[in-house]
C-alpha cells in the first residue's frame, strides 16, 4: 500500500502503487507490512518529510505493535528494487 503525504497539510490518501504516483513536492509512506518505507520528494517540504516520518511511526506502533521497521529511502531509483525483494506478490510498483 502506498500512502500519499503531499504538501500544504492536505489529508494523507491511499495511492495506486506504482512509480507514476510519486511527486516530487510529496512524502509517501510504502506499506511492505513488516517494513515501511518512507520517501520524500526533492522539493517537499520538511514539514511534510516530518508527517510521512510521523505516519509510519503511528503504523508501526499502533498497528503493527511495534514490530515493524521503518526504513527512510533517499533514492527514487530504489524504489523499484524495494518493491521487488520486500513486497513481491503483494503490491505492485512499476
Amino acid at each position: 500500500m502506498l500512502i500519499q503525504l503531499p504538501p500544504h497539510q492536505r489529508p494523507a490518501v491511499r495511492v495506486p502503487t506504482a512509480l507514476t504516483s510519486l511527486t516530487a513536492d510529496s512524502a509517501y509512506v510504502y506499506d511492505c507490512g513488516r517494513t515501511l518505507y518512507v520517501w520524500a520528494g526533492p522539493a517537499a517540504l520538511r514539514v511534510t518529510q516530518a508527517r510521512a516520518a510521523d505516519l509510519a511511526n503511528r503504523i508501526r506502533k499502533e498497528d503493527r505493535g511495534g514490530l515493524a521497521t521503518i526504513v527512510f529511502v533517499n533514492d527514487a531509483y530504489a524504489l523499484p528494487a524495494i518493491e521487488r525483494s520486500s513486497c513481491a506478490g503483494r503490491n505492485s510498483m512499476s
